[in-house]
């Protein structure tokens, strides 16, 4: 079984999944990334939007950054019965800047959209 997005650390337990190969990397990869780019810019305050798919990924990105000293002023998850106008106005109330988002490809580009309609990509927001 080969994933091109199959992120979940439990995969990697190769005496239980050994014929699972992954495209990208594992969660924790993934978080030491993040955490990586927001060293880098030397972001301090930022915002995560997930949804519930990546709530395994959300917690390590979470922990990495709380033991960085960096400020996270609002995480909210995207629920499948919820309307996104409610998450997106709670991140935008919290002044951050620097925004993460981790949910499925399928709703980046959607998500993308609503928030640049918040003046939220692309502005002095």
């Amino acid at each position: 079984l080969m994933s091109p997005s199959a992120g979940n650390d439990l995969l990697d337990d190769f005496r239980t999944y050994p014929f699972f190969f992954r495209q990208s990397i594992d969660y924790s990869e993934q978080a030491n990334a993040i955490l990586a780019i927001t060293q880098y810019f030397g972001i301090k305050d930022i915002a995560i939007i997930s949804s519930l798919d990546f709530a395994p990924l959300t917690k390590l990105v979470y922990t990495q950054l709380i033991k960085a000293n960096i400020n996270i002023l609002t995480l909210n998850f995207l629920q499948e019965t919820e309307n996104e106008t409610t998450v997106l106005r709670l991140t935008q109330e919290s002044g951050a800047r620097f925004i993460i988002v981790l949910t499925p490809s399928d709703n980046i580009a959607l998500l993308a959209t609503q928030l640049k309609n918040f003046g939220m990509i692309a502005s002095p927001y």
